[in-house]
């Protein structure tokens, strides 16, 4: 995965409604016939 290629050890992928993604560049991908979002946060 590119997120551990990049050296991060920890981070939480979460999938949450659209209306619940509100930051743009935790963004990482959607789901769910593109209704859901996939953030991506650093953890540490």
């Amino acid at each position: 995965m590119k997120i551990q290629a990049a050296g991060v050890a920890s981070y939480t992928l979460e999938i949450v409604p659209n209306e619940d993604a509100q930051d743009p560049s935790m963004v990482v991908g959607s789901c769910d016939g593109g209704t859901q979002k996939i953030i991506y946060q650093k953890n540490g």
